[in-house]
């Protein structure tokens, strides 16, 4: 076994001996480029699901998150994903759930947002079954100085 073991870790070495341990080489081989590709996209497909979700404000009741990745721009609004995740399970009649997810659109000239929709996961950051979904949009409101709304609007405008 000793003299399988490579000399320098590599993407193509560790494939290598991972095809190896499973007894499986295939007849052609992917140039290195290609290798690499597909270890990169495993591994984004391996990833947690709240990869992309950064903390921005936290309290006893929880801990809320907004996604920059899903940041889409249209002329002075932007949309931008936003979760709340709570300490504690809540209650809602016979079911309950851990998390929200949110999807709003900001007015970044006019300071408003609006929810687009609303979904209630039985799951802490966003997993887990969906008990409640949304897709009603609210009312615009104003987006007012030192509240979470202000922190979710700056990060989805600036």
């Amino acid at each position: 076994m000793a003299g399988n073991v490579p000399t320098t870790l590599s993407m193509r070495n560790v494939l290598t001996e991972v095809a190896d341990v499973f007894g499986h080489r295939p007849a052609f081989r992917l140039p290195f480029g290609a290798m690499r590709k597909l270890a990169i996209l495993l591994l984004l497909l391996g990833s947690p699901a709240w990869a992309g979700w950064k903390s921005i404000a936290e309290d006893n009741a929880g801990v809320s998150y907004a996604d920059p990745a899903t940041i889409v721009r249209n002329g002075g609004n932007a949309l931008m994903d936003s979760l709340f995740d709570q300490r504690d399970f809540q209650r809602m009649v016979e079911v309950g759930y851990f998390s929200q997810k949110v999807r709003a659109e900001y007015d970044c000239m006019d300071r408003r947002i609006r929810r687009l929709s609303v979904s209630l996961h039985a799951g802490h950051m966003g997993e887990g079954k969906v008990i409640y979904a949304d897709d009603t949009p609210h009312e615009w409101e104003a987006v007012e100085a030192g509240t979470l709304n202000e922190s979710l609007w700056k990060i989805a405008c600036k």
